[in-house]
Protein backbone atom coordinates (compact mmCIF):
# COMPACT_ATOMS: atom_id res chain seq x y z
CA UNK A 1 0.00 0.00 0.00
CA UNK A 2 1.24 3.48 -0.86
CA UNK A 3 -0.34 6.88 -0.18
CA UNK A 4 0.10 9.93 -2.40
CA UNK A 5 -0.80 13.19 -0.66
CA UNK A 6 -2.16 16.42 -2.21
CA UNK A 7 -3.00 14.91 -5.62
CA UNK A 8 -4.83 17.26 -8.00
CA UNK A 9 -7.83 15.40 -9.44
CA UNK A 10 -11.53 16.25 -9.85
CA UNK A 11 -13.69 13.17 -10.48
CA UNK A 12 -16.79 15.16 -11.44
CA UNK A 13 -18.24 12.93 -14.17
CA UNK A 14 -16.79 9.51 -13.46
CA UNK A 15 -14.81 9.30 -16.70
CA UNK A 16 -11.79 11.43 -15.78
CA UNK A 17 -8.39 9.76 -15.99
CA UNK A 18 -5.62 10.40 -13.45
CA UNK A 19 -1.95 10.39 -14.42
CA UNK A 20 0.01 9.76 -11.24
CA UNK A 21 3.73 9.20 -11.01
CA UNK A 22 3.91 7.79 -14.56
CA UNK A 23 0.87 5.54 -14.17
CA UNK A 24 -2.53 6.11 -15.77
CA UNK A 25 -5.50 5.43 -13.51
CA UNK A 26 -9.08 4.96 -14.75
CA UNK A 27 -12.17 5.40 -12.61
CA UNK A 28 -14.10 2.19 -12.15
CA UNK A 29 -17.44 2.04 -13.93
CA UNK A 30 -20.49 2.88 -11.78
CA UNK A 31 -21.47 -0.77 -11.35
CA UNK A 32 -17.90 -1.60 -10.28
CA UNK A 33 -17.92 1.29 -7.80
CA UNK A 34 -21.20 -0.01 -6.33
CA UNK A 35 -19.85 -3.55 -6.06
CA UNK A 36 -16.98 -2.33 -3.89
CA UNK A 37 -19.16 -0.12 -1.70
CA UNK A 38 -22.25 -2.19 -1.03
CA UNK A 39 -22.79 -5.12 1.31
CA UNK A 40 -23.26 -8.01 -1.16
CA UNK A 41 -25.83 -9.66 1.13
CA UNK A 42 -28.11 -6.61 1.23
CA UNK A 43 -29.18 -5.13 -2.11
CA UNK A 44 -30.47 -1.98 -0.36
CA UNK A 45 -27.17 -1.30 1.39
CA UNK A 46 -25.30 1.82 0.33
CA UNK A 47 -22.69 1.56 3.05
CA UNK A 48 -18.96 1.34 2.41
CA UNK A 49 -17.06 -1.89 1.99
CA UNK A 50 -13.30 -2.40 2.13
CA UNK A 51 -11.57 -3.84 -0.95
CA UNK A 52 -10.12 -6.55 1.26
CA UNK A 53 -10.09 -7.42 4.98
CA UNK A 54 -6.53 -6.11 5.46
CA UNK A 55 -7.28 -2.54 4.42
CA UNK A 56 -6.50 0.16 6.95
CA UNK A 57 -9.09 2.52 5.44
CA UNK A 58 -12.11 2.35 7.72
CA UNK A 59 -14.74 4.51 6.04
CA UNK A 60 -15.33 6.43 2.86
CA UNK A 61 -17.16 9.61 1.96
CA UNK A 62 -20.24 9.09 -0.22
CA UNK A 63 -19.77 8.85 -3.96
CA UNK A 64 -20.58 11.94 -5.95
CA UNK A 65 -24.15 11.95 -7.20
CA UNK A 66 -22.77 12.44 -10.71
CA UNK A 67 -23.19 15.34 -13.05
CA UNK A 68 -26.04 17.73 -12.43
CA UNK A 69 -28.56 17.84 -15.26
CA UNK A 70 -29.46 21.37 -16.31
CA UNK A 71 -32.25 22.43 -18.67
CA UNK A 72 -30.85 24.68 -21.40
CA UNK A 73 -33.19 25.73 -24.24
CA UNK A 74 -35.35 22.67 -23.74
CA UNK A 75 -32.47 20.19 -23.97
CA UNK A 76 -31.15 18.21 -21.00
CA UNK A 77 -27.35 18.37 -20.88
CA UNK A 78 -24.91 17.39 -18.15
CA UNK A 79 -23.34 20.37 -16.43
CA UNK A 80 -20.23 19.93 -14.35
CA UNK A 81 -20.31 21.95 -11.17
CA UNK A 82 -17.09 23.80 -10.39
CA UNK A 83 -15.17 22.09 -7.59
CA UNK A 84 -15.81 23.33 -4.11
CA UNK A 85 -13.01 23.92 -1.62
CA UNK A 86 -10.96 20.74 -1.32
CA UNK A 87 -12.92 18.84 -3.99
CA UNK A 88 -10.13 18.81 -6.58
CA UNK A 89 -7.23 17.85 -4.34
CA UNK A 90 -6.87 14.85 -2.10
CA UNK A 91 -5.07 11.65 -1.26
CA UNK A 92 -4.71 8.54 -3.41
CA UNK A 93 -4.18 5.25 -1.61
CA UNK A 94 -2.81 2.49 -3.86
CA UNK A 95 -3.53 -1.04 -2.66
CA UNK A 96 -1.53 -4.20 -3.38
CA UNK A 97 -4.41 -5.66 -5.42
CA UNK A 98 -3.99 -2.96 -8.09
CA UNK A 99 -6.86 -0.72 -7.04
CA UNK A 100 -6.50 2.82 -5.75
CA UNK A 101 -8.84 5.09 -3.83
CA UNK A 102 -9.02 8.87 -4.29
CA UNK A 103 -10.49 10.78 -1.34
CA UNK A 104 -10.87 14.54 -1.71
CA UNK A 105 -9.68 16.83 1.05
CA UNK A 106 -13.27 18.09 1.40
CA UNK A 107 -14.45 14.53 2.08
CA UNK A 108 -17.24 15.00 -0.47
CA UNK A 109 -15.72 13.03 -3.39
CA UNK A 110 -14.41 9.49 -3.35
CA UNK A 111 -13.72 7.22 -6.29
CA UNK A 112 -12.04 3.89 -6.93
CA UNK A 113 -9.38 3.68 -9.64
CA UNK A 114 -7.71 0.91 -11.63
CA UNK A 115 -4.74 0.71 -13.99
CA UNK A 116 -6.85 -1.38 -16.38
CA UNK A 117 -8.22 0.81 -19.16
CA UNK A 118 -11.94 1.48 -19.07
CA UNK A 119 -14.22 2.62 -21.88
CA UNK A 120 -16.85 5.10 -20.74
CA UNK A 121 -20.09 5.33 -22.71
CA UNK A 122 -20.81 8.92 -21.70
CA UNK A 123 -19.29 12.33 -22.35
CA UNK A 124 -19.19 15.08 -19.80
Amino acid sequence: MQVYKDVEFYPACGNEVLDLDGTTWYQLLPEEQRALREDPGDENSLGPASPDPFTTVQSFAPLSQGPKITLIRGINVPAVVAPGPGDDIGDVTVFADGLALFESDSGDLTTWLTREQRTYNWVC
